[in-house]
This record gives structure tokens, sequence and C-alpha cells, in this order.
């Protein structure tokens, strides 16, 4: 059975976080994939000729910096992606786990890929799957429930315990081993022994 045909048979719809939304309400990340999904275009490879010219080292350091600019530019539009997502879901994770959350995505549904790759072409289509997926997040952590208000405050009075009762211990200066007599040494010496024993 198909995701589609899962959802079809479903009659819940996902609830929307109402957090700047501009995207239709109740529509699913499949629904809006469906809607930018564009059939894909057979590519024929091209076929070497054998008699090509060695390339040129200026052409080829073009080559290079386009794609490192193209790869800066992904980075960056990913980035954005995350910061918004985080800003949609209303949760206060690192940007990295709307990151991940992103890959993991695309890693499920190809076609959140070439909405990626189009998105200059279609930014629409972009914003939408990144709130879609935003959304997506909110729903699933409002289902795992808020914090526990009690135990952490418990947890918290617990650590505020721990550290208070090792700071209070007032610590002995250090011992100026050189400038002790004789005896006060013996009398360090011993003490120190007595302690380890």
């Amino acid at each position: 059975m198909t995701q589609a045909e899962v959802e079809s048979n479903n009659p819940e719809t996902p609830q929307s976080s109402g957090e700047g939304d501009n995207a239709q309400e109740g529509v699913t990340l499949e629904q809006l994939l469906n809607e930018y999904d564009t059939p894909k275009q057979e590519t024929k490879p091209e076929q070497a000729t054998p008699t090509q010219a060695a390339p040129d080292p200026i052409t080829a350091e073009m080559q290079r910096f386009i794609e490192r600019q193209v790869k800066k530019d992904n980075r960056q539009a990913l980035n954005d992606a995350a910061k918004n997502m985080k800003q949609i879901a209303g949760i206060d994770l690192d940007d990295d786990f709307f990151l991940g959350q992103l890959h993991v995505a695309a890693d499920k549904d190809p076609r959140i890929g070439d909405i990626f790759n189009k998105r200059d072409e279609n930014p629409k289509a972009w914003n939408d799957v990144v709130k879609a997926i935003g959304k997506d997040i909110a729903k699933r952590s409002k289902a795992h429930g808020d914090t526990d208000q009690e135990s952490t405050d418990s947890w918290n009075a617990v650590e505020a315990s721990v550290r208070s009762s090792s700071t209070s211990r007032g610590e002995e200066p250090p011992i100026d081993w050189g400038s002790l007599t004789d005896r006060e040494f013996a009398e360090k010496k011993a003490e120190l022994n007595r302690r380890s024993s």
C-alpha cells in the first residue's frame, strides 16, 4: 500500500501549529509534494568524442569556482530552511537538529530534493515544503507531551543541592613546602600519611 493510499484511508488531517502559516491549513507534506511534483524528463548521456581536447586550465578553475559557489548557496539555503523550521515548530533545539530532520525527510522522499534543487524556479514550493516539515515536527513534538514540571523542579533542586554542598567545603590553601621548617614539614608529612591510610 502506498503512502497516498494510507493517507486517503486515514480520515485524520494533521493539525497546524498556526505559526507563520502561509501554506493552506490541513495540507500534508505528501499533498504538497504531489502538487509540486513534475514528471522527470529523460536525459540522454552525452557521448564522448574521441577527439576531445584536454580541458583548458582556466575553464577548469572556473568550473571549480562555480561548484564552490553552488555548494555555498546550497548550504546557506539549508541553514535558512532549518531556522525557518525551528521557528515554525516552536521548539528550542539546535539548528542542526532541524537540518538533520530536513535530510531525513529528503531521504524518505526524493521529491523534496527535486524541489530543493528547483527552489529558484519555484520558491513557493520550497517554502511550503519547509513549513510542512516544520509543522510535522511540531505535531510529533506535541504528541510526546510537554516536560513534566514537577520532575524538572525536583531535578533542579537535587542539582542545586549537590552544587552547594560541593562548594561549601572550604579548601585549604596550597602548602608552600619550601618555607616550612623541618618540624612543620614532618608534621604535614605525617598528616598526609594519616589521610591516605
